[in-house]
């Protein structure tokens, strides 16, 4: 359970970035993705650098993941021709954010380990580690998580940080993997560090919503560090409401995925439920196939409790039922429901896990016994 803990993807973006609010910048996408088409073709490589640090923010959210690792790579390969270390090292942990995301986890350790290498030979943290959350799931996934420690320690005792809130960040990862690991006391100081320096460094007039963002979960992981579960459910709630709002699916999935398995370590298993319940609804559109199985998972764990927990099946999985009990096949339920046969298949494995069903015939005999079908 250990590594289902890690899915934590807080810093999908970072608290505050540099270049500004990233609701403009997104609505500019294809505006910038030409003029970075043409600074690529007039070798104009500053330019493409620059572009790419601001398209480099929400490449998780370009509807065609090829595109958006593409402009990665047209960074890092301007950053070589440029021999810009600081740039590359970002790029490059970016993309391997972005390969995670996609569970290429061998390929993207391998980028992320030219990355970290890059900032040892710089001789000190820059602000480029914003996405080494990712980088700790990677390694926790790959069973070499002891990489990312170490530059999480640097940056906290750095005599000299480009940008302070890349302290902030490793004390959250330090805090984070403190957590998981039982040392509370450790977790504690960093969450608390944290919210001292959020405090000493924002104001609220100069408060972006990926700061409100990051404060409300460094106080969600300080009262999971507790075992506060009202708190911890409250702010996590509110985490998750803004993540829907200004983060990529990916990292909603993510943060679903950590309140699920806390409410199931709490012995919350109907907040687990729902919680799993919405994780596998997003899971649905393009995000991290790895979180699916997180959530079928901890589906699995929860029929254990089914006595405490009532049955309960989606809307879309009820009607899904109601066909197959009719008689009519994946792809006939597909054509009536305008899905596709593969969404089909991924509800009726829901809906088997819930009823502990081993067959369609079986799901709807034990529904009908539990009265959800007439």
């Amino acid at each position: 359970m250990k590594q289902l803990a890690q899915s934590n993807t807080t810093m999908q973006t970072s608290p505050e970035h540099s270049h500004g609010d990233m609701l403009p910048l997104e609505q500019r996408r294809e505006q910038l993705c030409v003029a970075l088409q043409q600074a690529w073709l007039r070798e104009d490589y500053p330019c493409v650098v620059s572009l790419v640090t601001d398209l480099a923010y929400f490449v998780g959210r370009f509807t065609n993941i090829e595109e958006g690792e593409q402009v990665l790579l047209l960074g890092i390969q301007a950053s070589r021709y440029l021999h810009d270390q600081h740039h590359l090292a970002q790029f490059l942990s970016r993309l391997a954010g972005l390969l995670c995301t996609r569970d290429r986890f061998a390929q993207a350790l391998q980028v992320w380990q030219e990355s970290g290498e890059i900032a040892q030979e710089l001789g000190y943290p820059v602000s480029l580690w914003e996405p080494l959350h990712q980088v700790a799931h990677i390694a926790d996934l790959l069973g070499t998580y002891g990489l990312s420690q170490p530059f999480a320690e640097r940056l906290v005792h750095a005599e000299r940080v480009d940008d302070p809130k890349s302290v902030l960040l490793a004390l959250f990862i330090r805090g984070f993997h403190a957590r998981i690991s039982g040392e509370r006391n450790a977790a504690s100081n960093d969450f608390t560090a944290c919210l001292r320096l959020l405090a000493e460094q924002y104001s609220s007039s100069t408060t972006s919503p990926y700061t409100h963002f990051f404060l409300l979960e460094v106080q969600t992981e300080l009262a999971r560090t507790h075992d506060i579960y009202a708190q911890a459910k409250g702010y996590g709630e509110a985490t998750i409401a803004l993540a829907r709002a200004f983060c990529d699916p990916y990292t909603v999935t993510a943060l679903l995925c950590d309140q699920a398995y806390f409410a199931y370590q709490q012995g919350m298993f109907n907040d687990a439920s729902l919680a799993v319940q919405h994780l596998l609804d997003l899971t649905e559109r393009d995000t991290p196939y790895y979180h699916r199985r997180y959530g079928l998972h901890l589906l699995e764990l929860l029929t254990s409790h089914s006595q405490e927990l009532p049955i309960t099946l989606s809307t879309r999985e009820h009607h899904i039922l109601q066909l197959v009990a009719a008689g009519l096949s994946n792809k006939e339920i597909a054509t009536a429901l305008v899905i596709t046969t593969g969404t089909v298949k991924k509800h009726i494995e829901h809906i088997y896990i819930k009823l502990d069903a081993r067959s369609r015939t079986h799901a709807v005999a034990k529904a009908r016994r539990l009265n959800i079908l007439p």
